[in-house]
């Protein structure tokens, strides 16, 4: 099957919105338009989880260094489409042997793996991938829906399991809880990734937030440990 020869982006018109270039030839057909896409583009106008897992792939191939800010917390399971589980843990696997990244690449990769059949529908979804992404820099907005997404399904399926379990009491009520105890373990899991995929983010230079201490840099010392002659008086010392 012919290559995806080339996805480019053209330069923003103005500050409200940015018009995205593309063109895709897949020996399909050629794809081609301008997308004007709003500004921010942190996916607040996606309502559908189809939309967000394209747009967080389609991310990744057109800026791959996007892989270092959702890898620790987004895993190719999080993705409701099978394709898009499977071209993620692509990404995943040419970002650990520093391989280049891009649509060109990765349809080679599906391709050496054979899964572009002769319907060309894979190599089709990779376009729709790029094409349907607003802002590239904002993969990590768009990965928080896929991973809200997979937490829901996940529920779901947690309490229907443990509704089977309450309703069957197969063997003994130790049995039950271990079950519990498990689909609870797994819920952590999902927890921790949360929170990872929402809490602070350092700077490049790695300076902490400002409303957490720098563990490396000295704390000043309670004022009542601080021997008599060097605590304040007077006014200093009653506001401290």
């Amino acid at each position: 099957m012919p290559e995806l020869e080339s996805c480019r982006k053209g330069r923003p018109r103005s500050r409200a919105h940015r018009p995205r270039h593309f063109t895709a030839e897949l020996g399909l057909g050629t794809l081609s338009g301008t997308l004007l896409e709003p500004a921010g583009g942190d996916g607040a106008g996606m309502d559908d989880v189809g939309q967000a897992e394209y747009a967080t792939l389609g991310s990744l191939m057109l800026a791959p260094a996007g892989l270092d800010r959702v890898a620790p917390w987004l895993q190719p399971t999080d993705f409701r489409d099978s394709l898009g589980g499977e071209v993620f843990g692509l990404l995943l696997a040419m970002r650990k042997r520093s391989a280049v990244i891009d649509p060109v690449t990765v349809l080679g990769e599906l391709r050496r793996r054979g899964r572009l059949g002769g319907d060309g529908a894979a190599g089709m979804a990779l376009v729709r991938m790029v094409e349907s992404v607003p802002v590239p820099g904002a993969v990590a907005s768009y990965g928080r829906l896929v991973l809200a997404a997979s937490i829901g399904r996940q529920l779901e399926a947690a309490g229907s399991r443990l509704a089977q379990v309450g309703r069957a009491r197969r063997g003994e009520p130790t049995d039950w809880l271990d079950r519990a105890t498990a689909e609870l373990a797994a819920l952590a899991a999902a927890r921790r990734r949360w929170d990872a995929a929402t809490g602070p983010v350092p700077d490049s230079r790695g300076t902490a937030p400002a409303d957490r201490p720098d563990q490396n840099r000295p704390q000043a010392a309670p004022l009542d440990r601080l021997p008599a002659a060097e605590r304040p008086t007077g006014l200093v010392a009653g506001l401290a």
